[in-house]
Formats: C-alpha cells, structure tokens, sequence
C-alpha cells in the first residue's frame, strides 16, 4: 500500500513522472532477482518454492502497479498540458476525483493481494519447506 501512496503523490506532481518509471523498473528488478536466486540456488525446487511464494501474490500486485503507473503517469501528463495549454480546459477536479477513486479501487486490491500473500502463499510455503525434512 505504501508504494501506491508513493505512485499517487508522484502523480500529482510533473517531476514525479520520471521517477514513476524508475520504480516500476526496480519492483520488477526485486522481483525478477527473487525468482531468479531461488531457481539458481535450489533448481527445480526453488521453482516450485517461488512458485508457491511469490507468485500467488504477484498475479494481483503487478498488474495493479502497471495499472497505477500508467494511472499517475496520464494524471501527470494532464497537469502538464494544463500548465503549459494557452487555452482553458476546464477545472481540474474532476479528473483529480476520478484519480482518487481509481486508486481507491488499486488499494483495494492491494489488500486483498496482502491477504492472498499472508494466507494462501504463506501456507502453501510453509508446506513445501516441510516436505524438504521429511
């Protein structure tokens, strides 16, 4: 939830859309790194265990930092050509609503993928790992 509040503030501002990009790479940098460690330290296994761990999750949380990127990103663009259009284009509240209330719907997501990681992968996890000393 942190890093779509991160997303939403850097929405609000033009600077902040570089920096949007940055850590859209580096989640998918951690991520990659995690998966990719685990199938070279363990083989098969460490497959089946980022498999069972991380990916439950990351099928709900990567589309919804896609979707907040490319979200704040366009409400950054707008602001842009608000500051810089020499015509008026209308008040700026409600786009700034309908921004709000898609990243409601993001959160709300990411819950639930908090829940999915807490419960499901945690469980099926522990599982695993407890077949590798029987």
């Amino acid at each position: 939830m942190k890093y779509l509040v991160i997303l939403f503030l850097l929405g609000l501002s033009v600077i902040g859309l570089p920096i949007v990009w940055v850590l859209l790479y580096v989640k998918g940098l951690v991520v990659g790194f995690s998966v990719g460690f685990l199938v070279n330290q363990i083989g098969v296994k460490g497959l089946i265990l980022a498999s069972l761990s991380i990916a439950p999750q990351n099928l709900i949380v990567i589309p919804v930092y896609i979707i907040a990127g490319t979200l704040s990103m366009i409400f950054s663009l707008k602001l842009l050509n608000k500051l810089f259009s020499k015509r008026s284009t209308g008040p700026a509240f409600q786009p700034f609503g309908k921004y709000l209330l898609s990243f409601g719907f993001l959160l709300v997501a990411a819950i639930i993928a908090s829940g999915v990681e807490a419960y499901v992968a945690n469980g099926s996890m522990e599982a695993f790992i407890k077949s590798f000393y029987e």
